[in-house]
């Protein structure tokens, strides 16, 4: 489970709340994100490693 917060006017990712066996790999790769200040836009084009937990991240930004 995951729960993605943006703040609509800049477009920055501000918070993440994530359940699961691997979200520690997720909650990192956020974390650094929103110290960053990253918009979704820029998390949407970088690429992921894939099969990996943090290649669902574009799935979880999607509105």
């Amino acid at each position: 489970m995951f729960k993605i917060i943006v703040d609509q006017k800049s477009d920055q990712l501000i918070g993440a709340h994530l359940l699961g066996g691997n979200a520690n790999e997720v909650i990192n790769f956020l974390s650094t994100a929103i110290v960053q200040k990253m918009t979704v836009k820029e998390l949407k084009q970088l690429v992921y490693s894939y099969p990996s937990y943090t290649s669902d991240i574009k799935r979880m930004l999607t509105k």
